[in-house]
């Protein structure tokens, strides 16, 4: 059964990843994996947020403000990203907060 994050999870960068800022969008390495990850500009600027661990939901309300979306929308788009980097290894998160 997988996993999903909560509004209230706390993520933080995963530290086997590396980064770099392309214009408007972000590269990932993951270092234990080989494996390299293009970032669009949204989500390489909810990466940049996550310079220190936050939650879910901070991060969606920050989107919203930032890029003028609807509550909502902000939250599936922050709760997007964050499912999507916690299935690749990019991220870590609170396990207390999970829902199984």
């Amino acid at each position: 059964m997988s996993s999903a994050i909560a509004p209230e999870t706390v993520i933080r960068r995963a530290e086997n990843v590396v980064h770099a800022e392309l214009r408007e969008e972000a590269v990932l390495l993951d270092t234990s994996s080989g494996v390299a990850y293009r970032l669009n500009p949204t989500a390489a600027w909810l990466w940049e947020r996550l310079r220190e661990p936050a939650e879910v939901e901070r991060l969606a309300r920050e989107l919203g403000e930032r890029f003028g979306l609807e509550t909502g929308r902000a939250a599936a788009d922050a709760g997007s990203f964050a499912n999507e980097m916690l299935r690749l290894d990019l991220i870590e998160a609170d396990d207390t907060s999970l829902h199984r």
